[in-house]
């Protein structure tokens, strides 16, 4: 058998040597303490109170009077470093936080059809979700198949999740994230 070129052990020598100097300076940790999940809610109040905070969060005025809201938002993951730095001067992963929003409205009954012309059907499929924390104005996960599916951005800021309108009580549940 023929010995490899002197070449060849060469660029060998050179790849290891610059993986080496161009390397990591210390070797990161394995795993990194868990981020908690960091919740803004509004379920306190009367009911004109909390109406009065959540309707202006939906991206359009509600097409019929609301009786009642509720609103949960959970920012899960890590708090950038430009914030963190600010905050506690503690190392955290670089990158965006995902947020999961959870609204439950309430109204009339009888002004089922103008919630209906106001909403898009929903054409993807939809996957029940809940918060972090159950909370007892949240739909439960058998009552999902129950709900009438419809697209979230005639109602709120963001593309992803879903409206479900439970007709028959004049319920609308919510569900938003960000990826």
């Amino acid at each position: 058998m023929k010995a490899p070129p002197l070449w060849h052990g060469l660029a060998l020598s050179l790849t290891a040597v610059l993986l080496i100097a161009c390397g990591p300076k210390e070797i990161p940790q394995a795993t990194q303490p868990a981020t908690p999940v960091e919740v803004y809610e509004i379920e306190t109040g009367t009911a004109t109170e909390r109406v009065a905070q959540i309707a202006p969060i939906l991206n359009t005025a509600p097409p019929s009077e609301l009786k009642d809201a509720y609103f949960i938002e959970e920012r899960i993951g890590p708090v950038s470093n430009s914030q963190n730095s600010s905050q506690n001067n503690q190392r955290s992963i670089p990158g965006p936080s995902d947020y999961h929003s959870f609204y439950r409205l309430e109204f009339e009954v009888t002004a089922i059809e103008l919630w209906r012309q106001a909403l898009v059907p929903l054409d993807t499929e939809a996957h029940y979700a809940a918060p972090a924390t159950p909370r007892a104005w949240w739909l439960a996960p058998d009552q999902f198949e129950q709900l009438q599916l419809y697209q979230t951005d005639p109602l709120t800021h963001r593309i992803h999740g879903w409206v479900g309108l439970m007709p028959e009580v004049g319920e609308i549940y919510i569900y938003t994230y960000t990826t």
